[in-house]
């Protein structure tokens, strides 16, 4: 396309923006998984046969169901105002299963009427026992979300670098920008 107006170029801009926008929220999703199967899970990163998980998982089976990483989190895309596009990484705890009786300790307790998924997120959260522990068992946990945005911060600046770069925009400085 040969750019002969202002809003072509605007045109050629935005649709280069919106796509790093999207390509930005993807990546966070990936490392927001990643922090939570380490420092929710206990999956190490350099060990991703056979995870470090609490046996008390989906009554004692010791295998999670992932809902928590696979399901609760998703990127909701908008556009703003006339030309700014931005992405919001949201956690939606309704998405995941509720406890019941065939399975009583799945994001909550059953047994005791405890519905935790709506406040899984807060909850998991901590640098070492998670509050209210009503899953059996007394597993060290790392705060999984400021983990993730630490992380984030220093990613950022080289992945829009990268982002921008793969559509034919090279914008150096972002290579080593620090957000936050």
């Amino acid at each position: 396309m040969a750019i002969k107006t202002d809003e072509d170029l605007n045109n050629v801009i935005n649709s280069v923006i919106k796509e790093v926008v999207e390509a930005i929220g993807e990546r966070a999703k990936k490392l927001l998984q990643e922090h939570i199967n380490v420092d929710t899970y206990g999956i190490n990163k350099t060990n991703t046969g056979k995870p470090r998980i609490n046996k008390s998982y989906l009554d004692d089976t010791g295998i999670p169901s992932y809902e928590f990483r696979d399901v609760a989190w998703d990127i909701k895309k908008f556009k703003e105002g006339l030309n700014a596009y931005a992405i919001s990484l949201f956690y939606d705890g309704d998405k995941m299963s509720p406890p019941s009786m065939s399975s009583p300790y799945l994001h909550g307790n059953s047994y005791i009427g405890m519905d935790r998924r709506n406040e899984l997120a807060d909850i998991l959260n901590v640098s070492g026992i998670a509050p209210e522990e009503d899953m059996n068992s007394m597993k060290i946990r790392s705060p999984f979300w400021d983990n993730f945005e630490e992380e984030l911060k220093q990613k950022l600046g080289n992945w829009l670098y990268t982002e921008f770069n793969n559509r034919g925009l090279s914008i150096p400085s972002l290579k080593n920008a620090r957000f936050g």
